[in-house]
């Protein structure tokens, strides 16, 4: 067998990762990436507002340029095209323009005033429960966990702050980008992006540390509401599409639970609760239905005559369900008004994807499949051809803008 001449081999090719040339970025950048829109989305249609937006690129030789800014949707793309960025980031409106910011007259100190606020969820926050997929690895039984995700942070954001432009966005390789583009919410400093980011987080068990439970009576109503989207797709998406208890990440969860709750009864554990577990001729459903049976016996017996009980065998439960498909943010993207987030429609350099706008539909029927890349993109456009997967989700980031623009 002859040699392998490991110099000849391409990196690229042997971890599966596109090879995006600038030639394919440029016809993109010139042909399909939705300029007039941004100044839509970003600036209101209006230049004054649009020219404060900072933009920072990363370029191909990975300079770095932030606070870059434009008058229009024209000046952008003359610029984008001549830099041919691999990555672009959108931040602040600030006081004064971006690139002015070094030759301020010393009146006025150079601060961000404006901004989305934005929402990072991304799947390896979730390695510690997913059984199908680590890394950055994604398959279809793991986007559950971002179908539960974006349906509980909708609500949220909608149903108890009554916010109303919200734009979702693929991030290119395993998760999804939430921007809240509600002027009350843009106009709101660090302080009021940290308390919605608050409420928004529950607090997860850390099985390392010996902590409290996080689930206290009474349920806060968005809680409850969190429960019951949770309690209709767990066994689905977690007891039989993740077989969750058949593995030490799940056992271990749900051990850790009923020891915090059930204030460390190793008589219960050990005898109990470790015998099903460890069961490795039953599935998930069976262990999960057979561990509840078994808390609420033992809670009724020994609270009988305990008139203000509560059910912890119940909290167990509803812990170890939030502790799974709870939305797990990175809080830190939400609380900072200058927090730069990777723009729509830039393409991942990891798998080809474009970031495209998300509806409802599409994150629950999301497959990867689905979403366009590069390379189907220019092979169309060379070929004379429209890639009807781009210009779909297109479509998508249209619908938002028009209802932005007519505040619907």
């Amino acid at each position: 067998m002859a040699d392998i001449n490991i110099e000849n081999i391409d990196i690229k090719e042997i971890i599966n990762e596109p090879i995006i040339s600038k030639e394919d970025m440029k016809i993109y950048y010139e042909n399909y990436f939705p300029y007039e829109n941004f100044f839509t989305w970003l600036g209101k249609d209006d230049s004054e507002i649009f020219e404060r937006r900072e933009f920072s690129f990363t370029l191909n030789d990975d300079r770095y340029l932030r606070f870059q800014c434009f008058k229009n949707s024209e000046e952008l793309k003359k610029q984008i095209c001549k830099l041919n960025p691999k990555k672009i980031d959108i931040g602040a409106i600030y006081n004064i323009q971006p690139n002015m910011k070094g030759e301020n007259d010393g009146q006025r100190k150079f601060t961000p005033v404006q901004k989305e606020i934005v929402f990072d969820i991304d799947l390896t926050d979730y390695d510690d429960i997913r059984t199908c997929c680590s890394d950055a690895k994604v398959c279809d039984k793991c986007w559950k966990y971002m179908i539960v995700a974006y349906q509980i942070l909708k609500t949220i954001l909608e149903e108890d702050f009554g916010f109303n432009h919200i734009l979702y966005a693929f991030s290119g390789r395993r998760g999804i980008h939430c921007w809240l583009c509600d002027e009350r919410a843009k106009v709101l400093q660090n302080d009021g992006r940290t308390a919605i980011a608050n409420f928004i987080k529950y607090k997860m068990i850390n099985i390392k540390m010996n902590t409290t439970p996080g689930l206290k009576l009474p349920l806060h109503p968005s809680i409850e509401r969190a429960i019951k989207i949770i309690e209709n797709v767990f066994e689905e998406y977690i007891l039989i599409g993740q077989d969750i208890l058949n593995y030490e990440k799940g056992k271990i969860l749900l051990e850790t639970l009923i020891k915090t709750y059930f204030m460390k009864n190793y008589e219960l554990i050990d005898n109990k609760i470790k015998p099903i577990l460890n069961n490795n001729n039953y599935n998930s459903v069976t262990k999960f239905n057979e561990i509840k049976i078994i808390l609420n016996k033992y809670e009724n017996d020994n609270n009988k005559n305990n008139k203000n009980k509560y059910n912890r065998a119940d909290l167990v439960i509803k812990d170890f369900e939030l502790n799974i498909l709870y939305p797990r943010l990175d809080i830190n993207v939400s609380k900072h008004i200058n927090h730069l987030l990777k723009s729509p429609f830039c393409i991942h350099p990891k798998t080809g994807m474009v970031s495209v706008p998300l509806r409802e539909t599409d994150i629950i029927n999301f497959t990867m499949e689905k979403i366009p890349k590069l390379e189907e993109i220019i092979l169309d456009h060379k070929n004379g051809k429209k890639n009807s997967k781009f210009f779909y989700f297109k479509g998508a980031f249209d619908e938002f803008c028009k209802k932005l623009k007519n505040n619907q």
